[in-house]
């Protein structure tokens, strides 16, 4: 484990490589972000159509207990008409968090409350492509914590970036030596 005196150390060319390669990185949870809450608003633009739930099922997700908690994907398969035409779409909610107190069987029992089997409901389905559904639209709004986090990160990281360029700059590691 280093200590702070051990990053006095570092040369511009550290805090560079540590500055970028985290930005490229930030910047890659920030395209992923704004994708999702571009496709959710795109999502909730889409036709409303009456369905069918076929089924539930929730599964719990590999290595995902986090202080107590259990995260669960709660996937449905449903059918629906769109111009005399029948589709079958699967809807996968994203993970939803459980108290460790809530066993599988509760989790299951929360899932289908709403969406048990042969369940009438509202899916969203494309009006240009039928065969594309949604069964439910994630709230756009989801990623604006996750987006403010990752964009002060960001801007934290760019800094630690120009404070290496400056500093190589100064020592002259970015200058030619003909």
């Amino acid at each position: 484990m280093r200590r702070i005196e051990d990053y006095r150390d570092w040369t511009s060319l550290d805090y560079v490589k540590v500055g970028g390669g985290v930005s490229l990185l930030l910047l890659g949870v920030i395209g992923v972000l704004l994708w999702g809450r571009r496709q959710a608003r795109e999502d909730a633009t889409w036709t409303e159509t009456p369905c069918v739930v076929l089924s539930t099922d929730v599964s719990i997700l590999a290595g995902e207990r986090r202080a107590s908690r259990f995260r669960y994907s709660i996937a449905t398969s449903y059918r629906y008409e769109v111009d005399g035409t029948t589709y079958e779409g699967r809807g996968f909610g994203k993970p939803e968090a459980f108290p460790s107190g809530l066993d599988f069987l509760d989790a299951q029992e929360f899932s289908r409350a709403g969406d048990a089997n042969g369940t009438a409901d509202r899916c969203r389905v494309d009006p240009d492509d039928p065969s594309r559904s949604v069964f439910r639209v994630l709230d756009p709004e989801s990623t604006v914590v996750p987006m403010r986090i990752a964009l002060v990160s960001l801007a934290v990281f760019l800094l630690v970036f120009v404070y290496g360029l400056q500093r190589g700059i100064r020592l002259g590691w970015l200058t030619d030596h003909r």
